[in-house]
This record gives structure tokens, C-alpha cells and sequence, in this order.
């Protein structure tokens, strides 16, 4: 049987980011994780700035995650994630984006399940400079209650997913991921389609953060395993008002 799980709080949110066997049919119950880094790329005060994100997920509930850099970069703690039990990760705050370009090379997880089994894990990156989606339609229909936004392809981007976040970077809509369209419509939470999850009603007239997040997946990858092998994420970032009624 497989163990899913979502991370819905997570700035890089994909709607099934790990799926692992727990089990499998002969019983075994050994130990099994994976590991993933993503070079995240966006603008902060009209600079683009790259920070890191890591993660890593077991079969069993994790006690301790960590992860040592390439060429003697050190080593980073991972974090408790407070809605699964089975993963550690490290998102970036804007703090830790910088100019400057994010190690190439192996990164080595040591990875510690509850019931003290241990397991080193890799993941090997390099810099592909993913670039940023360029909106080049937006509108507001009260007629449909949804918003639709279209924009030009990303050189390298094998999928996008559309956010809105409040003034708190707090996710208030997370589209489902989709693959090479560039258009996409953020319907109201009264219309009767589904594209993706509110995790709070929208107000009339109030500002947000829309983000078009493009995404590059690492050589090799798989449609049963892209979920866990992200190479590249960007943040589109633009300011909108919200027009329509709930």
C-alpha cells in the first residue's frame, strides 16, 4: 500500500509532493526515504535571488533530518513538518535568498526514523536558472466568477501551478499543478468547478500576491515519480486586487 501525503502549508506546494510505499505485500517493514533539493529562484527588490529548499521523507515517522552540502558548504537541521510525521524540510525565508549562485553538486541526507533506524540519502543538483513566467493576459469575469490569467512560456518549465497569497504570505488559493498550458482560470469558491483549493475565502476589494510557480524536473524523471524530483522552482510574483464576490 503506498502512504500519501500532501504539504498544503508549504510555499512549494504540489498537490501530492511523496508517495512511498509504507508496506508492501511481503510484509517488509524496513526503513526506506527519499530526498529532494530545489533551487528556487525569485525577484526581491528588483533582484533575482536563488534560495534552497529541502526535504526529506520516510516510510516510518522521522525523528531527525539533516543535510550536508557540497564541497564542505556544512550541514543544515531539517524541521519537523507539523501535518506529517513521516517529513523533515527546510523552505527558505527571504533571508536566505541571495545573489549569489546555490551550490552544484551531491547534497547527502541523514535521515533518523522514531524507531531509531538510520539511512544516508542523496541528491545531485545542478544550476539549470530556470526563468520567470511573463503574464501577458489578465481579467476578471463576474459573469463566471473566475479570473483568468495567461502567460508566455518558461525555456525549461515542465509544469506551473497559479497561487494567490495574502499580505502575510499566507496561502489563500493553491491551484492544482498543470502541465505544459499557460493559461489558467481562479474560480470563486461559490462556482461549481474545481481547479485547485481555497484555504480561505477571498475579499472583495483586498490586495494579493499572485504567483505563477513554473517548475523543472530533474533529468530522468517519470509521470509515477515527478512529485519527489524537482529540480527548479520559480515565483512569478505580481500584485492584484480582488474584484469579484465570493
Amino acid at each position: 500500500m503506498k502512504r500519501l501525503f500532501f504539504l498544503k502549508n508549504s510555499l512549494l506546494v504540489f498537490t501530492l509532493i511523496f508517495a512511498l510505499g509504507a508496506c508492501n505485500d511481503d510484509g517488509d517493514d524496513s526503513f526506506d526515504a527519499i530526498s529532494d533539493v530545489i533551487f528556487v529562484h525569485k525577484v526581491i527588490d528588483n533582484t533575482t535571488v536563488t534560495g534552497v529548499a529541502y526535504y526529506a521523507y520516510g516510510n516510518k515517522t522521522l525523528s531527525s533530518a539533516s543535510v550536508t552540502l557540497p564541497d564542505g558548504g556544512g550541514t543544515i537541521d531539517l524541521e519537523a513538518y507539523a501535518s506529517s510525521s513521516y517529513t523533515f524540510l527546510k523552505e527558505p525565508e527571504d533571508s536566505d535568498f541571495s545573489s549569489e549562485e546555490p551550490s552544484e553538486g551531491t547534497y547527502t541526507f541523514n535521515i533518523k526514523s522514531s524507531s531509531g533506524d538510520t539511512l544516508k540519502v542523496s541528491d545531485t543538483q545542478d544550476l539549470y536558472g530556470l526563468s520567470f513566467a511573463q503574464i501577458d493576459s489578465s481579467n476578471f469575469d463576474t459573469e463566471n466568477n473566475w479570473l483568468y490569467i495567461g502567460w508566455g512560456d518558461v525555456s525549461g518549465a515542465d509544469s506551473y501551478s497559479v497561487k494567490l497569497l495574502d499580505a502575510s504570505g499566507n496561502i489563500v488559493f493553491n491551484g492544482y499543478t498543470i502541465g505544459s498550458a499557460n493559461s489558467y482560470y481562479i474560480i470563486t469558491t461559490s462556482a461549481n468547478y474545481d481547479v485547485g483549493e481555497w484555504e480561505s475565502n477571498p475579499v472583495k476589494g483586498t490586495t494579493y500576491t499572485l504567483r505563477i510557480q513554473s517548475t523543472k524536473y530533474d533529468s530522468g524523471y517519470t509521470s509515477s515519480d515527478y512529485i519527489y524530483n524537482v529540480q527548479e522552482a520559480s515565483y512569478s510574483d505580481s500584485a492584484i486586487e480582488w474584484t469579484l464576490d465570493d
